[in-house]
């Protein structure tokens, strides 16, 4: 795992972030960097391609914004679908995460075989999104209550919303894709527990219940994270008309601060995104099994 903690730079590339975004109206992710430091472990193992069968459409061209082609495309070939709520030309976090994740070989490898990715987009360039989708993309965000970007939305085969990720400044390709398989994993759904023992049954029953808590546990830690550094934005720009002496000072205070919180939660981060990794792992198995794969 890469340290959180000893980035300096990465605070106040935080906090020009931030100040930079004061007049943009920019959001902050739904969670902090903090929250999703990369996993150790590498991406999950492929599941098997979608069939090669006549009634199964053509798969869409990744990040595709035809919504209907990804969903129809996820229906016939069972794969999950992850939408992209982006501010494709102007969000700093949107292009990051295009940059760390979507742009990798290792993504680009890995997400055919295992997930559909649909791209609802809010550009200024509002030629970037052709007519017919705007107003669709404009219901889309209300459907589902998007407030900041990125937001990824994870649906089901079914096109039923199974979780959400966020962005990440320390976000790789295996690490998104082990937090993707996680909430697939833990999704809810009728599984046939006959060709399960009595304690597989309730060990898969036990482990869906302990991803739910590691998750929450990564939550309340990327919120403490994102109100410290909310609240650093905030005395910023409030002191915006101070002198530069003043400002720089304050930045300096801001990157100390915002690197012990985040040095505190880095092993306790670490610990629990392993332990849902095993665990989402396990389930997988157990599935599997479950349905005589």
């Amino acid at each position: 795992m890469k340290s959180l903690a000893t980035s300096a730079a990465f605070s106040a590339a935080i906090l020009s972030c931030l100040m930079a975004g004061a007049s943009d109206s920019e959001e902050a992710p739904g969670a902090s960097a903090a929250a999703n430091a990369d996993s150790a472990a590498t991406a999950p193992a492929a599941t098997a391609p979608a069939p090669a069968d006549p009634a199964v459409p053509a798969a869409p061209e990744p990040f595709t914004q035809d919504i209907d082609a990804a969903l129809g495309f996820a229906a016939a070939s069972g794969l999950p679908v992850l939408l992209d709520f982006s501010g494709s030309d102007w969000c700093y976090w949107c292009k990051l995460m295009d940059s760390r994740v979507f742009s990798r070989s290792e993504w680009k490898t890995w997400a055919p075989s295992n997930v559909v990715t649909a791209l609802v987009d809010f550009p200024r360039d509002e030629s970037l999104v052709p007519e017919k989708w705007r107003s669709r993309n404009e219901a889309l965000a209300r459907k589902y209550g998007i407030r900041g970007f990125p937001t990824f939305v994870v649906l089901g085969a079914d096109g039923s919303e199974i979780g959400r990720l966020s962005a990440s400044a320390t976000a790789t390709p295996e690490s998104f894709a082990a937090e993707f398989a996680a909430i697939v994993a833990n999704q809810t759904g009728e599984t046939s527990s006959a060709n399960l023992t009595e304690e597989e049954a309730e060990e898969l029953s036990t482990l869906s219940s302990r991803i739910e808590a590691l998750e929450k546990k990564l939550d309340d830690i990327a919120k403490t994270t994102s109100a410290k550094t909310d609240e650093w934005r905030e005395k910023i720009i409030a002191a915006k008309d101070s002198s530069a002496e003043s400002l720089a000072a304050m930045r300096r205070a801001a990157t100390r601060e915002i690197a012990a919180v985040m040095s505190s939660a880095q092993s306790e981060m670490a610990e629990a995104r392993r332990q849902m990794d095993e665990a989402a792992a396990r389930v997988k198995a157990l599935r599997d099994k479950a349905a005589g794969r």
